[in-house]
């Protein structure tokens, strides 16, 4: 059976790791390393991207088909009981230790993953709304190509994808000179390019099996190197 594990994606995990952190450290700001940490979400996303459609390209190869809801509810289960709880929290412990808590237009806003729109108790978790905006979307669109008998045509599905990207990118580019930095970077629409970067590679990956490609090349470079 053919491995799935891309071991190498846990050392990328770890920079992306590092970048935030060193973003988010009080080293100072003049630092070259503290300047381009951002990256390190930008990192992230491609990353999540990545794992999280192949995951239902993996089901379409294996079967001839996805179940978008099973893939919503087995993100959610991955994330909705600690967010949830958090945000509990979050309601209760101000109003039982100082009698008053926050807006319930606030609490209920973030409970549906809109933080990143509008004003926000916990601006933080922000990357959490555009990962739970791409979930749905993903699956989405992953089950109308697949309807469409799309899934199966890379060129069809590179095109798109590109087009996706651009649009992105385009946005940003053109809506977003001299806004301040909150108007363009907690947006989905406008932090998406990353994700779909992602989606892109591990089509590529599950469509052409780099692994065995790789493999074949080097068992026959490697002799030819070693005479």
């Amino acid at each position: 059976m053919r491995s799935t594990r891309l071991p190498g994606l846990d050392v990328l995990r770890g920079i992306a790791i590092l970048m935030v952190l060193v973003r988010h450290s009080p080293l100072p700001d003049s630092w070259w390393l503290k300047q381009v940490g951002w990256l390190g979400v930008d990192l992230f996303f491609v990353l999540s991207g990545f794992l999280v459609s192949r995951l239902l390209f993996q089901e379409f190869e294996k079967t001839g088909t996805v179940r978008p809801l099973r893939f919503l509810i087995r993100r959610g289960f991955k994330i909705y009981p600690s967010y949830y709880v958090f945000i509990g929290a979050t309601a209760l412990y101000p109003y039982l230790m100082y009698g008053r808590g926050y807006s319930w237009k606030l609490l209920v806003l973030e409970s549906a993953f809109v933080q990143n729109y509008v004003p926000a108790i916990w601006i933080h978790t922000w990357s959490l709304a555009v990962e739970e905006h791409f979930y749905f979307a993903l699956a989405g669109l992953t089950f109308l190509f697949m309807y469409r008998k799309w899934l199966g045509q890379p060129k069809i599905v590179f095109s798109f994808l590109t087009l996706l990207w651009g649009t992105v990118v385009a946005l940003r580019w053109l809506h977003c000179q001299g806004q301040p930095e909150t108007f363009y970077f907690f947006q989905t629409h406008l932090r998406a390019d990353g994700l779909i970067l992602g989606v892109g590679l591990a089509y590529g990956v599950q469509q052409y099996h780099w692994k065995e490609i790789i493999r074949r090349w080097r068992n026959r470079i490697l002799p030819m190197a070693v005479l």
